[in-house]
């Protein structure tokens, strides 16, 4: 590859890594997620082939807005492939700077070992992530297919379970090595939620809605017959931010309305966590 094309790769991934630390609730500056290519190549230079910049010039240090000593690293190996030693490496500067998350970009990937000393080394004070360069070229959750997610505060996830007298067995469970749930370094039992709320256009089912935004959800709003309501919930519900909102007018006692919305639900937003049914009969 030459130093121009992989220059702009180098640039791509660093950008999809400080907007992730950003989408973490991490401190990145606006100047740094908007830094162009040009900027880049300012700060650390256009001759990969020369080391301007070598991967390892690349790192990135950020501390949570919510607690400053709660530290995340981001390191760009030189290696093309990562053994056991530069994984030691790693943990013990993570230890010694008392850094308890680290997330790795490598080019082709790890040794059978060292991936098997990240499992053994990872406990719940540290934890440490890989990702290939190829999946930082894009940012996922900028693809119109994925919905924005929105990750429950410990707090959050128990309110929910106690507001619909749920178990935490009952809740819907996203893969643990689902590529957005990667990219937010989601641990097993976090939650974030899509939810469908018939017979949003008034009434109960207009606060239903609202209360579901308001609580960090995208809601599908559906209606029957009051568009002027539909639109007024949708008003509301976009002034909590919400960027996933699809509004459908449908007969929810018509079995192949509703399979089109299921279709068109899960073509949108590729899931379904949440279905409060305020319409009367539900045909699925």
């Amino acid at each position: 590859m030459d130093d121009e094309a992989e220059t702009y790769k180098l640039w791509r991934i660093r950008k999809t890594v400080l907007q992730m630390c950003h989408d973490r609730g991490y401190l990145v500056s606006q100047d740094e997620l908007d830094q162009t290519l040009d900027q880049f190549k300012a700060v650390f230079g256009d001759k990969p082939s020369e080391n301007k910049p070598a991967r390892s010039q690349l790192i990135v240090m950020v501390a949570h807005n919510d607690d400053p000593t709660d530290t995340m690293i981001v390191q760009f190996p030189d290696q093309p492939k990562i053994g056991v030693d530069r994984i030691k490496d790693y943990f013990k500067k993570m230890q010694e700077e008392s850094i308890p998350h680290s997330i790795l970009v490598v080019q082709t990937g790890l040794t059978p070992a060292a991936r098997d000393l990240i499992t053994e080394l990872q406990n719940k004070s540290f934890s440490f992530q890989v990702f290939l360069e190829s999946e930082l070229l894009i940012n996922i959750t900028e693809h119109n297919l994925v919905p924005k997610h929105v990750i429950l505060t410990p707090e959050e996830k128990q309110e929910l379970l106690a507001r619909y007298r749920l178990k935490e067995s009952q809740l819907p469970r996203i893969q643990y090595g689902d590529p957005v749930a990667r990219y937010f370094g989601l641990k097993r039992g976090q939650v974030n939620r899509v939810a469908i709320v018939t017979g949003a256009d008034n009434g109960i089912g207009q606060g239903t809605a609202v209360a579901f935004a308001k609580a960090d959800a995208d809601v599908v709003i559906t209606y029957r017959s009051d568009e002027k309501g539909a639109k007024e919930t949708t008003k509301r519900v976009m002034k909590t931010c919400r960027k996933a909102l699809v509004v459908v007018q449908i007969y929810v006692g018509d079995e192949s309305q509703v399979k089109n919305l299921f279709d068109k639900i899960l073509s949108e937003f590729k899931r379904l966590d949440i279905l409060v049914n305020h319409a009367g009969k539900l045909k699925y």
